[in-house]
């Protein structure tokens, strides 16, 4: 969120804290990397604004400035980083089949072709496309329940 690295550390420092004094409350383990996520935007914005504050005091327009662009980029990080947590916890919740067939297609760095995909996954490379389409369907269906699409 464009902290330097000695305030990311600060803050890395303090929602760890948090999570550990306030594991004991944790009901649902799913939910984990929205609250670290959420966590960890709102402790950024604090250190921020503690240092717009400070700047602000000698430099009114660039802290101005430096509020409005740090504010836009958090709101996109942060969408992003929500969405990729909820995309991984969809993926977990897969069957295996789909599971490994989605990583192959759309995670692997190599990016194999079908025919390697075939072959790691002994399925016929005619059933792929219509595999990974009910791959695809399953996974709309995990993130439109839990408020994704």
């Amino acid at each position: 969120m464009g902290l330097p690295e000695e305030n990311a550390a600060d803050v890395f420092q303090t929602v760890f804290t948090l999570l550990w004094e306030r594991l004991h409350a944790l009901r649902n383990p799913q939910g984990l990397a929205k609250w670290l996520i959420t966590t960890t935007k709102r402790e950024c914005w604090r250190v921020s604004r503690e240092q717009l504050r400070e700047l602000s005091n000698d430099e009114p327009e660039i802290a101005a400035a430096i509020a409005e662009a740090q504010q836009s980029d958090a709101t996109s990080q942060e969408d992003l980083w929500i969405d990729q947590a909820l995309i991984r916890e969809a993926m977990a919740l897969l069957d295996e089949r789909c599971r490994r067939l989605l990583e192959l297609l759309y995670y692997d760095e190599r990016e194999p072709a079908y025919e390697e995909i075939s072959r790691r996954l002994n399925m016929p490379l005619g059933s792929i496309g219509p595999v990974r389409a009910r791959c695809l369907q399953k996974m709309r269906k995990l993130l439109k329940a839990m408020g994704l699409g």
